[in-house]
């Protein structure tokens, strides 16, 4: 019970696998076997989401040009939750 919003219910389930690693002062997590599991449908059908996603979480002092340097990837913005609800809104 929310005093602003009233009763919250959960509508969305991620699951997913999480490996970390250290490389060269960084510290990596990939998550993989990405799954959505839509709570606001009749029939709690699970989504599976085939990209993986690679997190990377270093001190404040460090650049992003040093970042760059050693993980050679483009950052890109990615949420789990707005991609599962994305997934099934479009699937219901």
């Amino acid at each position: 019970m929310d005093n602003q919003y009233g009763l919250l219910k959960p509508s969305l389930i991620v699951s997913y696998k999480r490996e970390y690693y250290s490389i060269s002062g960084l510290r990596v997590t990939f998550h993989n076997n990405i799954e959505y599991t839509n709570l606001r449908s009749m029939v709690k059908q699970k989504y599976r989401d085939y990209d993986c996603v690679m997190e990377i979480k270093t001190s404040i002092d460090i650049s992003d040009d040093s970042i760059e340097k050693i993980v050679k990837y483009p950052t890109i913005r990615f949420s789990k939750y707005s991609r599962g609800i994305l997934i099934a809104d479009r699937l219901m």
